[in-house]
């Protein structure tokens, strides 16, 4: 029985950029995690390549039809890692593609130990990467990306004073609370915000406190072959209402509760 902690790891069609050794190397550094995969409805060989990991032991595979979109992948192998052992005491999920370095994932599990798990006050609620290209540090992205990141970042964060600096980077953990547990109940709303909506709805059910841990990754390199299209931008906008409207409820909640504002 797995005690301590669940990584979700959504895939779709992930056949062709899908780091098998890379994987392997994980699982095999990280054998008391159980960790999930996530196939959401792919139509390639990705169902393949989840069957040959499963069999190292601590891995199960979750198939999805149809597909359900990232989110609600996540959502729903965070609930199928619930069902496992409902005493696990942190969760959370990571990008497939490789983008994440070995030892960043190593350093946020300990951290997340730590500060979730060994900690007696205070224990915060999420610990998330962040790719912020510090000196010292290997973080390879597009610069167009990280610009549009961070103008969409900075308007959907708006007044939120302790924001998290990177809402969209996929590698992040959550303390099993009551209110994580709540924030599961009803599917996402959107896609491409589905972080900040899980952040907001934690926070929500818990009365408007939120802490966060943000961590600095040492490296990160973008993987070609992104799903993220311009023909999506017009769907992308009409999530960004739909998440600014559930971070401003967030922020009215806090502040009726005397926290930040």
């Amino acid at each position: 029985m797995f005690k301590t902690f669940a990584i979700v790891v959504p895939c779709f069609n992930e056949e062709t950029r899908f780091p098998v050794e890379h994987w392997q190397k994980i699982l095999a550094a990280h054998r008391g995690i159980l960790w999930i995969f996530v196939d959401d409805g792919s139509t390639d060989g990705t169902s393949g390549l989840l069957r040959e990991l499963e069999s190292k032991g601590n891995v199960y595979v979750l198939t999805l039809q149809p597909n359900c979109g990232k989110g609600n992948a996540v959502r729903r192998g965070l609930i199928q890692a619930l069902v496992t052992n409902p005493e696990l005491k942190v969760l959370g999920f990571l990008d497939s593609d490789g983008a994440f370095s070995i030892v960043d994932i190593g350093h946020l599990i300990d951290i997340a130990d730590m500060r979730m798990i060994r900690s007696r006050e205070n224990s915060i609620d999420a610990v998330l990467s962040s790719r912020v290209a510090l000196s010292g540090r290997s973080i390879q992205r597009s610069q167009s990306r990280h610009y549009i990141g961070r103008i969409i970042a900075t308007l959907l964060t708006h007044k939120w004073i302790d924001s998290p600096y990177d809402t969209q980077s996929g590698f992040k953990l959550f303390r099993n609370t009551i209110s994580f547990r709540e924030s599961l109940k009803l599917a996402f709303s959107t896609k491409w915000f589905v972080d900040i909506e899980l952040l907001t709805r934690i926070a929500i059910a818990n009365n408007g406190r939120l802490l966060i841990w943000e961590e600095p990754l040492m490296s990160w390199n973008e993987v070609s072959g992104s799903k993220l299209k311009a023909t999506k931008l017009f769907s992308i906008g009409k999530e960004f209402i739909t998440a600014r409207k559930q971070v401003k409820l967030f922020l009215s909640e806090r502040q009726k509760n005397n926290g930040l504002d």
